[in-house]
């Protein structure tokens, strides 16, 4: 699964977790348009693929947004 998100700097500068959550799905909107091929079966995939290929990263997009996973964030939790 290719990067879908912005970078950590600017996710956590757009000012709170509502901003930076709402710059996610923009971001996740993109992606999913641009690639239907990868499109993940669950929400939980992206957690799958997050915690393998950039755990770093994914910490501080959670962080940002204020949720633990992205099966979290991405079905209303």
């Amino acid at each position: 699964m290719r990067r879908w998100w912005s970078s950590p700097p600017k996710v956590e500068a757009v000012g709170g977790e509502d901003a930076a959550f709402a710059l996610l799905a923009g971001d996740l909107a993109r992606w999913v348009s641009e690639h239907p091929g990868q499109q993940p079966r669950a929400s939980a995939d992206f957690d799958t693929a997050t915690e393998d290929e950039c755990p770093d990263t994914r910490d501080r997009i959670l962080e940002a947004i204020g949720k633990d996973s992205f099966e979290q964030a991405l079905s209303g939790g």
